[in-house]
């Protein structure tokens, strides 16, 4: 059976059919105090989101800059350069979407191959634009991100949750931050906790970093049972359940990816949709599978077992028979088992551990119910996804289309010239999504 007899193939004609491919163009100036350094052109960007092991974005721009101009200005002054950045997209028959960015510039290549003549403080502009030009790679920092990678926080709150003092004090860090109001950071974006158990103190120690604090209050206090996601991400704290893979039909904006064999539908014009606050994707590039849950429910286990901190240090789970004092297991341990092996054979393994923080413990099981999954995503439009993004994936299974849910771990977009001529300006974004999809198969709702 091919997709074409399927019911997805009105969907993928639908969008397909539309002609709307998103184009770019950038415009970038490098300076420095009261100093500007003129960018020929942006010959390349990438943007990497590790939504798991990073918390904020990380960019690299190539600029087509004078090479005197490099030399003479900008590595001496490697410490302080900020970039300005103007990111146009324009969809046809449609008004463009202006982003402008301000962010820290750091040069990758910093060898000082200047000759004496080039370090004259009097270079005149006429000079160097007589010189060659070079394409020169920078890594860009946002700046708000600069400066609360420097923030320290800590105290003592009182009759409160671990997710009231998350929220208070990420939606307060964009007072401390030296910036223009339209760079502080806007209210923090928390999907709803597992637990919010009020306890007598909230205790954050002094001296915890801020990008840091929602793994701190994850790890002592718990907040969500598939751990804990944290990232900074056009101007707001996203905060949410790592894998969990239940959420999207819960979530506001979601995103639908339907998967299209690669030979089928190659360079496609329009590979996307967007409805209302979700995105409907087509899925038309390669894209790399790997299923380690089996591997992983053997090594890992399929649940755990520990024992309730309250139990050791109160009379939880005791009993007094016939003058002789008993423990009740079911009373004094958490036993979780996160499914059922097939195979009949299932591993819960006792941990040394003493602990109130069932989030913490549910969380080292939080990945042995799904795989990893990465989809290209051409023509695309990196704008639409968010960290933590609840994903819905549509595919072909023998005669059937078949759906999972899961939540997108990774996002990287390149944008690259359509065209390689020097005065070429239009590019075209291309994109990897990474997702952890629950490994359960679900019948397709035609509903998207």
């Amino acid at each position: 059976m091919t997709i074409d007899s399927t019911a997805l193939i009105n969907e993928i004609s639908l969008i397909a059919g539309k002609q709307k491919r998103p184009g770019y163009t950038m415009n970038a100036e490098i300076y420095f105090d009261t100093t500007v350094v003129n960018v020929i052109r942006v010959a390349n960007l990438l943007r990497y989101n590790d939504y798991v092991g990073a918390y904020a974005e990380e960019w690299t721009v190539d600029l087509v800059i004078n090479t005197g101009l490099y030399n003479t200005y900008l590595i001496d002054n490697a410490d302080k350069l900020k970039i300005n950045l103007i990111i146009v997209m324009q969809l046809p028959g449609e008004d463009p979407v202006i982003t402008k960015l301000n962010m820290r510039a750091f040069p990758k290549n910093t060898d000082d191959s200047r000759v004496k003549q080039n370090r004259t403080a009097d270079l005149n502009q006429a000079a160097v634009g007589e010189m060659e030009i070079t394409t020169y790679q920078f890594h860009l920092l946002d700046i708000a991100v600069e400066q609360m990678r420097t923030m320290q926080t800590g105290g003592n709150y009182p009759v409160t949750s671990a997710s009231s003092v998350l929220s208070v004090l990420l939606g307060g860090s964009g007072s401390m931050l030296d910036l223009p109001l339209e760079q502080k950071p806007q209210a923090p974006q928390i999907v709803e906790p597992d637990t919010q158990v009020v306890k007598n103190l909230v205790s954050v120690k002094q001296g915890t970093s801020l990008c840091d604090l929602a793994g701190y209050l994850q790890q002592h206090y718990g907040l969500y049972n598939t751990r804990i996601g944290s990232f900074y991400h056009n101007r707001t704290w996203y905060v949410w359940p790592l894998y969990n893979t239940k959420r999207f039909e819960l979530a506001r904006s979601t995103l639908t990816l339907i998967n299209v064999p690669a030979d089928r539908f190659p360079e496609i014009e329009t590979s996307y949709e967007t409805r209302g606050t979700s995105t409907v994707v087509l899925l038309t590039g390669n894209a790399k599978f790997e299923d380690s849950s089996n591997r992983q429910q053997y090594n890992d286990g399929n649940g755990t077992r520990t024992i309730r901190a309250s139990a050791m240090s109160g009379d939880e789970g005791r009993v007094v028979d016939s003058g002789e004092v008993l423990l009740k297991r079911s009373e004094t341990n958490t036993e979780i088992k996160t499914n059922e092996r097939r195979n009949g054979v299932d591993f819960v393994p006792t941990t040394n551990e003493v602990t109130d923080n069932t989030a913490r413990v549910l969380s080292r099981t939080a990945t042995v119910n799904g795989t990893t999954a990465q989809f290209t995503w051409q023509s695309s439009n990196p704008d639409l996804v968010y960290p933590g993004m609840p994903v819905k994936l549509l595919y072909l299974k023998g005669n059937k289309v078949v759906q999972r849910y899961g939540v997108v771990t990774a996002f990287e977009s390149n944008y690259q010239l359509a065209r390689p001529g020097l005065m070429d300006r239009g590019m075209l974004c291309r994109s990897a999504i990474t997702v952890f999809i629950s490994n359960t198969d679900d019948e397709y709702n035609t509903s998207l």
